[in-house]
């Protein structure tokens, strides 16, 4: 059974085929006698044109939106890593220095105190307009009751219009 490859496996769109009739073999110095219709009938074994393409593995260096944080190890299509994340210095590849590098900063946020933790993007954008906000919580003179987490944040989803 014989295999044919047409283009080199290095090359993207490399097709793997082999024949369907098995080509007599010829005498020695003379090339085989191909039938005209019959020896060239492949059957194909493998198309990586259509594969579905492999993920590159990344450290974010910077917060990326629908991806992750700083310091997150992502997996993305190579095509985006090549493109975007890595010319803009999005992301590093995950070498071990690079590795132990972010590892050594999530550490020091966790271990940190509250106050020089580093937030998120989300989490500071959360800070902001909670401290902007003021909130009035009306109380009955008359009612005994005690402020609870429901109650703030029942009114507070009454009082602010959401975007």
């Amino acid at each position: 059974m014989y295999v044919s490859i047409i283009n080199l496996i290095l090359f993207q769109n490399t097709a793997i085929v082999e024949r369907c009739w098995k080509v007599p073999l010829s005498k020695e110095g003379k090339p085989p006698r191909l039938h005209p219709r019959r020896h060239r009938v492949y059957r194909l074994l493998d198309d990586t044109k259509h594969k579905p393409q492999d993920k590159m593995e990344l450290i974010l260096t910077q917060t990326v939106p629908k991806l992750g944080g700083r310091g997150a190890t992502v997996f993305v299509k190579k095509s985006v890593g090549r493109n975007k994340l890595l010319p803009q210095g999005l992301a590093v590849y995950p070498s071990q220095e690079n590795k132990d590098m972010f590892a050594e900063e999530i550490r020091l946020l966790r271990e940190g105190r509250p106050e020089d933790r580093v937030q998120t993007r989300t989490g500071q954008l959360t800070v902001e307009f909670l401290k902007k906000t003021q909130l009035e919580v009306p109380v009955h003179t008359s009612i005994q009751y005690s402020l609870t987490k429901e109650i703030i944040c029942r009114q507070f989803l009454r009082r602010t219009p959401l975007n």
